[in-house]
């Protein structure tokens, strides 16, 4: 493997080497090196001493305890105009990102997500310019990354203008199987006939971008581009927070987001019915919450201020273990409302509701998964059944003085279960990623929050449809 070294000279922000120029660290402050036409919010990086023109190359970088990284090779003529570009946002520089949990890789200012993976500690970086090869290598698995499940790029001329994909990424085992060129230690290179292209003549830079281990809430682009990516928030592509209008383009993505999520949902709504049984069969319980009625203002402030938080706070749901906690607390409290709520109705009349809300969400979730219509798109609908909803609930106030009123409350109920039976359509269509708008893959905790939402407040609506006018 070589020796890769840091080249001090080409640090830029508050990044020290070692007396060895192996280890880096990054200072609180202290003065900047600054390069012309650096933009003031860039990411602090550094170029590795070392520069290749040909063979097979091999070496490994330790990123242990970081919960933030970028690692890639630039050319020489990257290093020539001062950085004006981050890592991976022009067509000389290659990398590997790791930031908030998600792992990405950048190239020419296109970002491809993959298969989110546990923190590696060491990565291996090979490269290859016999056969044009750059691959990133998870040291302690074994586990090669490429566009798809793992990274793997080559370059189509010596220019470096061009990137393809292999038709089909060759193996960790087959990559580390091979040749070994003279003088080199055992760099793990494929004998497969990937491409035979000729080697380009452009000195190729080991580099690290270093972020700390406390990086900015969210996934932001570290590096302060103003570009956007298919996994943030779009703000011009017409979609809003947390949506995004383009299609995923890895299923594998897109199935580990919808178990995350509905295992985030599979725990909260064991809470919520947990509490609701809790207080529906323990008369000791159900005395103390109807007597107590303090704590149920108490958990309606905690409920609405926990989902504000959550719905307007991109950073907030996104950053662990912040996101986490809110959502325990933000369960917690919609449980104990539910619970009370359902200590007012028979016991009867509490499980058969029960029972109602878990055949609909099935039904409901089934056929999101099976049929070709698009909830996602019928914006105009769900806003104007929500208005219906939102004006009926104010004549509900505004009459109750007069007494109650049997046909008003059942058309509320009723209306309400069925708003937030397609408001759960909705939801389950956007988690799925092949519709017209699909939940960015970063918002399990919002996915989760939303369908939360939805299958509680259908049981609130189907107790006031099937409990007594008390």
């Amino acid at each position: 493997a070589e020796n890769i070294t840091f080249d001090e000279t080409t640090a830029c922000g508050n990044l020290k080497t070692s007396a060895d120029k192996t280890t880096l660290h990054c200072t609180p402050s202290g003065p900047q090196k600054q390069y012309p036409k650096q933009r003031e919010e860039a990411a602090a990086t550094i170029l590795a001493t070392q520069f290749f023109t040909s063979g097979c190359h091999y070496w490994e970088v330790e990123v242990k305890n970081l919960t933030g990284w970028t690692v890639g090779v630039v050319d020489q003529g990257w290093k020539k105009r001062r950085r004006e570009e981050a890592l991976g946002q022009d067509k000389s520089s290659w990398a590997l990102q790791l930031d908030d949990g998600m792992l990405v890789a950048m190239h020419d200012d296109e970002i491809e997500i993959l298969r989110e993976q546990n923190h590696a500690e060491r990565l291996g970086i090979f490269l290859d310019f016999s056969k044009g090869i750059l691959r990133f290598f998870n040291v302690d698995t074994g586990f090669l990354f490429h566009l798809t499940s793992g990274l793997c790029l080559l370059y189509q001329n010596p220019t470096f203008t061009n990137m393809t994909l292999p038709a089909a990424p060759p193996s960790y085992a087959e990559a580390t199987a091979g040749d070994k060129e003279p003088g080199m230690g055992s760099p793990p290179y494929s004998t497969q006939s990937t491409l035979m292209l000729p080697p380009p003549t452009v000195p190729i830079h080991p580099s690290w971008a270093y972020v700390h281990s406390s990086p900015s809430p969210g996934y932001t682009n570290p590096y302060a581009s103003d570009m956007s990516s298919p996994f943030s928030d779009p703000s011009t592509s017409g979609s809003y927070d947390g949506l995004s209008g383009n299609s995923w383009e890895d299923k594998n993505i897109r199935r580990m987001f919808v178990r995350k999520v509905f295992a985030i949902l599979m725990v909260q709504l064991m809470v919520t019915f947990g509490l609701v049984a809790l207080f529906t069969f323990c008369e000791q319980v159900r005395q103390f919450v109807q007597y107590n009625r303090i704590l149920y203002l108490a958990s309606y402030i905690t409920f609405m201020g926990t989902y504000l938080v959550l719905v307007c706070s991109t950073s907030a749901r996104r950053r662990y273990p912040t996101n986490i906690i809110l959502l325990g607390i933000f369960t917690l409290a919609m449980s104990y409302m539910a619970g009370m709520l359902a200590s007012y109705h028979n016991t009867r009349v509490v499980l058969l509701c029960v029972g109602i809300t878990a055949m609909v969400c099935l039904a409901v979730t089934l056929f999101c998964f099976q049929t070709k219509f698009d909830f996602t798109s019928c914006h105009g609908l769900m806003f104007s059944l929500m208005m219906v909803l939102m004006i009926t609930g104010l004549l509900l106030i505004f009459t109750a003085p007069f007494g109650y009123i049997p046909w008003l409350q059942t058309a509320y109920a009723g209306l309400g279960a069925l708003v937030f039976t397609l408001f759960l359509a909705f939801d389950v269509q956007l988690l799925m990623g092949n519709r017209r708008y699909s939940l960015s893959p970063e918002e399990h905790v919002f996915g989760a929050l939303c369908l939360y939402m939805d299958i509680v407040y259908i049981f609130f609506f189907l107790l006031q449809l099937f409990g007594s006018r008390e």
